[in-house]
């Protein structure tokens, strides 16, 4: 893929990388996703997703060349499965996919039931639109 994106960048087209962070999913490796993606000589620019005010002075941080440290992350007792709603397609991939059946439709929106959700993952690689957070 770096090849191809490379490739595109060196013939004149602009390349931009989207959810550095897949959703969420690599905020415990927050340093290593970013610096990932700022590395590539041909990426052009980058799109990133916030959610919560934490997720908006983490990325300033980042951008600004500084480390984020443990005591800067997010706690994770703190954190919560959030769907955005605007983006889903309700394909309930998610929905099928959940093993603490956390996740349903109400009121014509994919709810989250955070008593039952323990924040395992599963349901955020299966959707095909990338709505699934965790912050």
């Amino acid at each position: 893929m770096s090849s191809a994106l490379k490739y595109a960048h060196d013939s004149g087209k602009a390349v931009y990388a989207m959810k550095p962070l897949a959703g969420g999913n690599l905020i415990d490796d927050i340093n290593e996703a970013f610096e990932f993606v700022l590395n590539k000589e041909f990426i052009d620019s980058i799109a990133v997703g916030m959610v919560a005010k934490e997720e908006v002075d983490l990325n300033l941080k980042i951008f600004a060349g500084e480390k984020i440290t443990e005591d800067m992350k997010i706690e994770k007792e703190k954190k919560k499965l959030t769907i955005l709603n605007k983006l889903c397609i309700k394909c309930l991939k998610c929905i099928e996919t959940c093993p603490n059946y956390a996740l349903s439709i109400v009121d014509d929106k994919v709810t989250v039931d955070h008593e039952k959700c323990i924040l395992c993952g599963y349901c955020s690689p299966v959707c095909p639109q990338f709505c699934i957070r965790i912050t």
